[in-house]
């Protein structure tokens, strides 16, 4: 835009306003005049003063729109095949036995305590140790029968040493462990010196035609059966019985 321009509008809208305002104020057409010529000399003071500048329009930067996080279009997702559910079988019911309502009485006392026997006593140590003693006497009387007149009875014979062979092994309570071992020893003597005669009491019984025993046989189980009723009335001694 020129500088000229600007100044004549200026002139003219300056002119006005004095016009009117002598107007208003009613002055002489002459002072409106003065006025007039006066207001021109001075725009041609202002014109040829003042040097004329060119202004040159620049071009305005033109500001790029920027796109809003709003403006932009938002991805739809591609909806994705939803897996059917996969029927399940259902249990059918069971019959479930109804319950049976049973009347609820008070249990019986526990019976009583049955008494039982008491165990049997320990056997008596000193009886049995008399009664084997008793068989072992037997058999010495049988050997001193023999010796006086020359034969005895063989199954008498046999029958007392198989009572006391029987008899070696008792169940005693441990107090009379003592007296129980002094008894065994005296029927291990008997068994040892008296094995002899018995073997040959049990030949002729089973042949009756043989009547013949050795005297060593008989001297031997003599004293077997001495040696024997002395350990064995010691033992009775030791369980505190009476020989």
């Amino acid at each position: 835009m020129s500088r000229p321009k600007t100044r004549t509008n200026q002139r003219w809208l300056l002119t006005l306003l004095l016009a009117l305002g002598l107007a208003a104020c009613g002055p002489a057409p002459e002072v409106v005049g003065t006025a007039i010529a006066q207001t021109e000399a001075m725009e041609q003071t202002l014109t040829a003063g003042a040097p004329t500048a060119t202004f040159t329009a620049s071009p305005t930067n033109t500001t790029t729109a920027t796109p809003t996080p709003g403006d932009s279009p938002t991805a739809t997702p591609v909806p994705t095949d939803t897996p059917s559910p996969t029927p399940s079988d259902t249990p059918e019911p069971t019959n479930s036995p109804t319950p049976t309502v049973t009347s609820t009485r008070p249990a019986p006392p526990p019976p009583s305590a049955t008494p039982t026997n008491p165990p049997p006593p320990p056997p008596d140590f000193v009886a049995i140790a008399k009664d084997v003693r008793s068989q072992v006497d037997g058999i010495g009387g049988q050997i001193d029968l023999a010796l006086r007149i020359g034969g005895f009875d063989c199954q008498q014979l046999v029958n007392s040493y198989e009572y006391v062979v029987a008899r070696h092994d008792l169940t005693l309570p441990p107090d009379v462990a003592g007296p129980y071992a002094t008894y065994q020893a005296g029927i291990n003597v008997f068994i040892d010196k008296v094995h002899d005669l018995y073997n040959d009491c049990v030949f002729i019984l089973g042949a009756p035609y043989y009547h013949f025993i050795p005297k060593e046989t008989w001297g031997l189980a003599r004293i077997g059966v001495n040696d024997s009723r002395d350990l064995i009335t010691q033992a009775i001694v030791e369980a505190g019985g009476i020989p």
